[in-house]
């Protein structure tokens, strides 16, 4: 999550979006039921909040910092007003105290 944060706060507007689109990607990939394992089988599955909610730390850090430019956090914006309806992201930004990061911006 360096390496993302290093792009993030890249200069280069298409690199920053571009890494924050691959980012919601793999936020509503790992929201999603995956209904090609067998349910009879069983499996250590992580929960998806586990591996989220770092990503979602980094995002709403990114949001505050001075050296993100302005797209790219009108993208970050945009990434958690799409994700919050689709994988019931509010109560995650909820129970980690994600929330108060974005009423500081």
């Amino acid at each position: 999550l360096e390496r993302v944060s290093a792009f993030i706060s890249s200069t280069h507007n298409n690199i920053a979006t571009a890494v924050v689109a691959l980012l919601k990607e793999v936020i509503l990939s790992l929201t999603r039921e995956d209904k090609q394992a067998p349910k009879n089988e069983e499996s250590v599955v992580v929960p998806p909040s586990s591996l989220i909610v770092p990503i979602i730390q980094m995002l709403f850090l990114s949001l505050a910092s001075f050296d993100v430019s302005a797209n790219t956090r009108d993208c970050i914006l945009e990434l958690f007003l799409k994700t919050i309806p689709v994988a019931d992201m509010a109560n995650i930004y909820l129970k980690e105290g994600l929330i108060e990061k974005v009423l500081f911006v």
